[in-house]
Formats: C-alpha cells, sequence, structure tokens
C-alpha cells in the first residue's frame, strides 16, 4: 500500500465514487456534483485538512481516499462562504422540487449535533470511501482511515467520525481502524452512529 496526498488530478475519480456509492438521499449527494466538486477541492487546498489518498502498491491509480480535519467548524464555514450565494440557491432549488424535504434541512440546521458526545469536536475524520469493487481496496480503506486518526491524533487527544446507521461497510471500515462507537443520533428519517478514535 502507498499512501500519498490527493491532488486535483485525482478529483474526478474521486467525485464519481462519492456520488454513485453514497446514499441518494445524503446531503452532500442532493447537492450534487458542483457542491461535491468544490467540497473536495477545498479540502484538498486548505492547509488544515489531511486529505489523503492510497493505491494498491507503488503504482498511482488511486484505489481509496480519506479526509481528516483539524478545524471541522472553520472548514465548513469558509467553504460555505466560498460557495457564496449558489449554496443556497441549490438548497432553495432542492426545496421547491421536492428532492430535499424539509424535516432533513430542519435536521441539518436544528436537529442533535453529531458531536455532542466526543472530546474534539473539530477533529474530524470525515469522507472516506473506496473507487473500485476489489477486497483488497476494503483492507486498504481501513488502513488509510487509521493512518489518518492517528495523523490527526498526534496534536490532540481525540478524533470522531459519523456514519448511516444503515451503512455497515462504512462502519466495519471504522471498527476495523479501532473507532469505538460512542452515541446513536437519531433524526428525521436516519440514524446516525457515532465513531471515536482512539478504540477504549
Amino acid at each position: 500500500m502507498k499512501i500519498f496526498c490527493l491532488e486535483s488530478k485525482h478529483l474526478d475519480i474521486v467525485i464519481k465514487a462519492h456520488l454513485t456509492t453514497w446514499g441518494d438521499t445524503e446531503f452532500s449527494v442532493l447537492l450534487g456534483e458542483n457542491f461535491v466538486r468544490n467540497f473536495y477541492q477545498f479540502a484538498i487546498e486548505d492547509e488544515y485538512t489531511l486529505a489523503l489518498g492510497a493505491s494498491v502498491s507503488d503504482e498511482s491509480q488511486l484505489a481509496c481516499w480519506c479526509l481528516g480535519f483539524t478545524r471541522y467548524s472553520d472548514f465548513n464555514r469558509r467553504l460555505r462562504k466560498s460557495l457564496s450565494a449558489r449554496f443556497y440557491q441549490t438548497v432553495g432549488h432542492l426545496i421547491l422540487t421536492r428532492r430535499l424535504p424539509i424535516a432533513q434541512l430542519i435536521d441539518q440546521i436544528f436537529g442533535p449535533k453529531p458531536y455532542r458526545t466526543v472530546q474534539c469536536k473539530n477533529i474530524h475524520l470525515g469522507a472516506f470511501g473506496k473507487v473500485g469493487h476489489r477486497f483488497e481496496e476494503v483492507l486498504i480503506l481501513s488502513k488509510l482511515v487509521e493512518h489518518t486518526a492517528k495523523m490527526l491524533c498526534v496534536d490532540s487527544t481525540s478524533c470522531w467520525a459519523v456514519t448511516n446507521i444503515k451503512n455497515r461497510g462504512a462502519q466495519l471500515i471504522l471498527e476495523k481502524a479501532k473507532f469505538n462507537k460512542t452515541d446513536d443520533i437519531r433524526l428525521s428519517d436516519r440514524t446516525l452512529r457515532v465513531y471515536q478514535f482512539p478504540y477504549g
């Protein structure tokens, strides 16, 4: 396995994998390809975010990726600012076309925060995924997630991650990477499971 920093040349691969493997009702997928592209480009360029990829061997072909945020709240604030009015126009369009349920929007704004029980709310292991369908990519992804978590915890006591409780694949990756379940967040249409690293 080879770990490296994500670059702009990886964007198309990551975006396609994100949009095709994440659920159709996930907020980022509903916001569309332009939002997802801006999100990953911003993460790659942000000096406070770890944007890492891994390949099966020394080959340059991307097999999986993982983002680690050291200033998560600040990242989200600056991302929304960079998107400006486009972000709110997109949300408004989704509501008007009934693709984004009002209940889900209320959850995003007023619902319980997934970091409510974690030790360090700004140290967040965010989006991760794999590009292909090979089993070895699952093993590599769990190693990449653990590697990213360890890097996040160099200057912190812990980091946290969250996934839909129905996403058993993501839960297995986090558990294999030595994350420990800490909380379940019940929202209007889903339950989120919160994990914290290090284990124990």
